[in-house]
């Protein structure tokens, strides 16, 4: 706070320059003069069947890419691994709910806003079926708000790019492609 007429306080934080060479996703497919006489055809064909593939692989890269040749830098590569930090061995039999909850925890604690978990869709399943000792299922941490699977108000997106058994949980509006 600043008094009437005093200076007033610097606030100040680094910004780093960084530059990245510009990679491009490309498809191609063959065509006969037969499928070329069916130009409508055709065009739809390659706005839906071959910009999906290259939807899909910008969607790989963007995740999982490693950065070498002509592939991303993805946001696995740049990831801070998970650690349970202060709430290790605190939690009494700890399951993937708990991991995520206490990543979306630290997120918080460095001050940003987890607002996306990227999870395999074999994890979103083994969780929702999780069950207690009597055979009940554990669902008190996870719920559905317009069909999106939330932990903690955070949404889930489920993502065959991810490695089944791992995650990551972020504040996605601070990743710029």
């Amino acid at each position: 706070m600043t008094a009437e007429g005093a200076l007033k306080s610097q606030a100040d934080f680094d910004l780093v320059e960084v530059s990245k060479a510009v990679k491009k996703v490309t498809a191609w497919i063959k065509v006969s003069k037969e499928m070329v006489a069916d130009l409508p055809f055709m065009r739809n064909e390659i706005d839906t069947e071959l910009m999906e593939l290259v939807e899909l692989k910008l969607d790989s890269q963007i995740l999982s890419g490693n950065g070498t040749g002509d592939n991303l830098e993805g946001l696995l590569q740049n990831a801070t691994a998970w650690s349970a930090g202060g709430f290790a061995l605190t939690i009494p039999t700890p399951n993937e709910f708990d991991v995520l909850r206490v990543a979306i925890a630290q997120i918080q604690g460095l001050e940003f806003n987890a607002n996306y978990i990227i999870l395999h869709p074999e994890d979103c399943a083994k969780m929702e079926l999780t069950k207690t000792s009597q055979g009940e299922y554990t669902y008190a941490m996870s719920y559905i708000v317009d069909g999106v699977v939330r932990v903690k108000s955070v949404p889930v997106v489920e993502n065959t790019c991810i490695t089944a058994g791992t995650f990551l949980v972020g504040d996605f509006s601070k990743s710029n492609l």
